[in-house]
């Protein structure tokens, strides 16, 4: 018997009941996706007249976003509470993250937690995979490792890609389970597929370091790529990284000092460190002591240990 049967098994599935009002409400989707918003809520209005609760729930969205309507987290929190009152999981999940975050509603880490556990045992995939965290991090309920993997596993059986790009983090860093690189480079291959832009990286730094498979540079290359393709400063920053201390194809100081910089313009401290440090050494670029300076301390200001060590050294 495997060891996470340990977990609450009594989830049930998402069913979609009819429901009145769903004409209207599938009308007010088509608008909303055309960004119709005034038409949107009148849909709206039309549906919840006639009782349905997913038209409640998503009226309450656009006062949280301020969408067709003024942006108020109380009203927010009401419509969220009447469509939770009528068994609406998605709400439950959504007051589950108001609670959090004190949003129209005083802060209630437990309360948070209860919701979450709520609209997880429903069968909301999104809200197993924050009741799994909720767990891993103490958050308004006591630690459970085994509980964590536990909800992090079942929403990935389900598909949802920030489920399986979690569990792949539970493999690689061994929480609950032996620490299994292998199952961690296949999660975040699978989701890798769907263009999650977390699992594309961890994946990267695994074929970079020859962890789970043999080692792949090229593949890194590629995802991070894809990651800088869509600004993401973190693929900037490891893909400059690469260029900056490869050799051959692989090496080239010029774009690597540019992507650093273009992540470390984004505020991420390891691309600040490194973009210091190219000014110091002439990677990519002139030297320039001062500019150097300059991005080092940004690093050290924003928590870099290396950078903190350099600053210490510049007194």
């Amino acid at each position: 018997m495997r060891r996470y049967l340990t977990c609450i098994l009594l989830v049930l599935p998402l069913i979609t009941f009819a429901q009145n009002g769903n004409a209207e409400f599938e009308e007010a989707v088509v608008h909303y996706r055309n960004k119709e918003f005034l038409k949107a809520k009148v849909g709206l209005e039309r549906a919840i007249a006639l009782g349905h609760a997913g038209a409640m729930n998503s009226m309450g969205l656009l006062y949280q976003f301020g969408e067709g309507v003024p942006q108020s987290y109380t009203e927010a929190f009401s419509w969220f509470q009447k469509a939770a009152n009528k068994q609406d999981v998605m709400a439950v999940y959504n007051l589950s993250l108001l609670y959090r975050r004190g949003l129209g509603v005083a802060a209630d880490l437990s309360r948070s937690f209860e919701l979450s556990l709520q609209a997880a045992l429903k069968g909301l995939p999104e809200a197993m995979v924050n009741t799994g965290m909720k767990y891993y991090e103490a958050e308004g309920v006591a630690k459970s490792d085994s509980l964590a993997f536990c909800w992090m596993e079942r929403a990935a059986g389900t598909g949802l890609p920030e489920a399986v790009y979690k569990l792949g983090a539970m493999y690689q860093q061994g929480i609950f389970v032996k620490q299994d690189f292998t199952m961690a480079r296949k999660l975040y291959q699978e989701v890798s597929q769907s263009k999650h832009i977390d699992a594309m990286r961890s994946l990267g730094l695994l074929y970079i370091n020859g962890l789970g498979g043999n080692r792949d540079v090229p593949g890194a290359i590629a995802l991070f790529e894809e990651g800088v393709s869509r600004k993401d400063a973190a693929s900037q920053y490891l893909l400059g990284k690469i260029y900056l201390g490869g050799s051959g194809a692989n090496a080239d100081l010029k774009k690597g000092f540019e992507l650093t910089m273009m992540a470390a313009k984004s505020g991420l401290p390891d691309a600040m460190y490194q973009l210091g440090m190219c000014y110091y050494s002439g990677a990519g670029t002139e030297i320039n002591t001062d500019e150097g300076n300059i991005w080092i301390r940004a690093a050290a200001k924003a928590g870099h240990p290396m950078a903190l060590g350099v600053v210490k050294s510049l007194k």
